[in-house]
């Protein structure tokens, strides 16, 4: 009978075990091994092969928040940039920025403050205005929006290390070929707990839209 019952506690430890590695665990291994060959160092975007489809591919940049005096930080400096040896190489046709709104922004309808300064940045560096918009808060939230959108073959998404399998994964669950630029480290402050928890959350969240949404069971 006692034996039994450790049988019975092993089998049921070793179910709840399992349960956690797949909801914790399982999710950042999937990401990174389905994304690891679509991640390219800003260093490589030259070999980013081109083609007549390539007028009809984004680049999505996400800002990292602005410093202590309300300017673009130098990882946001260092991600635009590389945005812009993107299309300045006619890998794309267009850049879209995201960028939340900062608190005293709450409510308002409008660009906010980080991407209007994101898109000055761009075309100060000589890219036509009509060819860089914003478009959503997040990359997430821009890749949902273009989904549906059969005039896009591709996107180019630049970012952070610490944020760059996430959204090319949610990205390419969208339905679109998708590439990753890495330009390093983020100099934003960044509660690594929190981010680890958040991507478990919209790796679900992902998949969940991409299955019951976009019918897309292929990852």
């Amino acid at each position: 009978m006692k034996n039994g019952k450790i049988f019975l506690g092993l089998i049921v430890g070793g179910f709840i075990m399992s349960v956690l590695l797949i909801i914790f665990v399982w999710p950042v291994l999937a990401m990174k091994s389905r994304v690891g060959n679509d991640i390219l160092q800003a260093k490589e975007i030259s070999t980013i092969q081109e083609g007549e489809e390539s007028i009809f591919g984004v680049v999505i940049v996400a800002g990292d928040g602005l410093d202590e005096q309300a300017q673009l930080t130098e990882s946001t400096k260092k991600k635009i940039e590389a945005t812009i040896e993107v299309y300045n190489q006619g890998k794309v046709g267009k850049i879209l920025v995201s960028a939340y709104p900062r608190k005293e922004e709450a409510g308002d309808s409008g660009t906010p403050k980080e991407a209007g300064l994101m898109i000055q940045y761009a075309v100060d560096r000589v890219i036509p205005s009509r060819n860089v918009e914003y478009k959503d808060p997040t990359i997430f939230a821009t890749c949902v929006d273009l989904a549906g959108n059969p005039e896009i073959s591709r996107q180019i998404i630049v970012d952070t290390d610490n944020n760059l399998f996430q959204n090319v994964y949610d990205c390419k669950r969208m339905s679109h070929h998708t590439l990753g630029v890495s330009v390093g480290a983020s100099d934003a402050p960044r509660n690594s707990v929190m981010q680890y928890f958040r991507k478990i959350k919209n790796y679900w969240v992902t998949n969940f839209y991409a299955i019951i949404l976009l019918g897309n069971y292929g990852e």
